[in-house]
């Protein structure tokens, strides 16, 4: 069975870049390659479904079909034994009954949940996180919040690609070429591949995830999912032993604040210029580099940074418009969070030449969200030293801290005006 990083590959769906950065997540974080893909966008839903489905040699289950199961066909079913091997039947007749595995090779699981049913099986690939969704739904399975991130950002994307002319199905090797266009927006690079009639075929190399022992966190995850992920919590000393931003600038952090400092005075504070300083002044502890973004008339705008090598006065001028494709455009349309290396933009070009370097360095990219509406977002680099460890479920609270924070200000100001007035 050929792997599904090659086949996506071959097809120029995506590049070695992203089947790198997938393959990275899944050393981290586990789960399936597949699942990696989406979350960071790569590849749409219903592509992965029909590429699985064809690595896999079994039909896939439409997202509907795991949404509406009746009751007298899940039940068939314990809950105990759904949850346990990640199994959900969803339609049955009188000799048999279809259901959806992630494990849709394991003969053994196959034979004893047919004898539990007392049917014949039709086996079914499924997106993970549908899995999940469907377990939650019907068993009473809580769903881990990775999962429930991408489900919230996946839903949002089903619009885009539930079109008449697609709705019909599409065959992977037919005559109509699908809408690969990744979900971010970002330009696929190009992948050279040899002409055909050559003499000799060439081979992709799949790059092979590198197991290592710190843990690098790309969605927000609990501790407790971290665990169960089989990740060891740090000790005390491991933290100790970690370069930081001051160790190797030079940069005095005696000043330094707790998180619940920082939402304390987010809480107290009385503009949203002492929000941006406030949460500006957290980001100057974790990162070389924090950068603060307003958003608004289309466009985003440089507004306070911080940082080794910054010209403030440059960024204040920064601005790109959410008509032309960038991370930003990609934050706007719902996206939860980035994190690696900027793809060489024009947009992101012009950020790095604000303190006058390229885009080497990796970064993470937060939005911060009133409601639905996107209000700002906020930028850390730690230079050449990585990401490795940052703790992005922080980032996640900040964010909505801050988001709260603006909010309480702005309607603070309004009823000022209003009596005024």
């Amino acid at each position: 069975m050929k792997p599904l990083g090659e086949i996506l590959l071959e097809r120029g769906w995506i590049t070695d870049q992203q089947l790198s950065e997938a393959f990275s997540r899944q050393a981290a974080l586990g789960s399936r390659l597949g699942t990696c893909l989406l979350e960071l966008g790569t590849i749409r839903e219903d592509l992965m479904l029909k590429v699985l489905s064809e690595q896999l040699e079994v039909p896939f289950a439409e997202i509907e079909d795991l949404r509406n199961v009746e009751v007298e066909v899940r039940e068939m079913l314990a809950a105990g034994l759904a949850i346990q091997h990640s199994a959900v039947p969803f339609q049955a007749t009188t000799s048999s009954v279809d259901i959806a595995l992630l494990e849709v090779k394991n003969l053994a699981l196959h034979d004893e949940l047919s004898f539990v049913m007392g049917k014949k099986l039709n086996i079914h690939i499924a997106n993970e996180a549908r899995i999940f969704e469907a377990l939650e739904k019907y068993y009473g399975k809580p769903c881990p919040i990775r999962f429930t991130h991408l489900i919230e950002r996946l839903n949002r994307e089903r619009d885009r690609w539930k079109e008449p002319h697609r709705a019909a199905g599409e065959h992977l090797n037919g005559s109509t070429k699908p809408d690969t266009a990744p979900i971010s927006k970002l330009p696929v690079q190009a992948i050279h591949r040899p002409r055909a009639g050559t003499k000799k075929a060439h081979r992709v190399a799949i790059p092979q995830p590198k197991l290592v022992r710190s843990v690098r966190k790309t969605i927000p995850v609990s501790d407790h999912e971290l665990f169960r992920l089989g990740t060891d919590r740090p000790d005390e000393s491991a933290k100790a032993s970690v370069i930081s931003p001051a160790d190797l600038y030079d940069r005095d952090l005696s000043g330094t604040f707790s998180l619940e400092d920082v939402e304390a005075r987010l809480e107290q504070a009385a503009s949203t210029g002492e929000v941006g300083q406030t949460l500006l002044g957290w980001l100057s502890q974790e990162f070389v580099r924090g950068l603060l973004f307003k958003v608004g008339n289309g466009q985003v705008k440089g507004w306070l940074g911080t940082g080794r090598g910054l010209d403030e006065e440059r960024f204040r001028d920064y601005r790109v418009s959410l008509d032309e494709p960038s991370i930003f455009l990609n934050l706007k349309q719902g996206g939860s969070f980035f994190l690696g290396k900027l793809p060489p933009m024009e947009p992101h070009v012009r950020l790095a030449e604000c303190w006058h370097e390229d885009l080497a360095h990796e970064c993470t990219l937060f939005p911060i969200r009133i409601g639905d509406r996107l209000v700002s977002l906020f930028y850390g680099d730690r230079d050449c030293l990585g990401l490795d460890g940052l703790e992005l479920p922080v980032l996640q609270r900040l964010a909505n801290k801050t988001a709260d924070a603006f909010e309480m200000c702005i309607r603070q100001k309004k009823r000022q005006k209003s009596r005024k007035s």
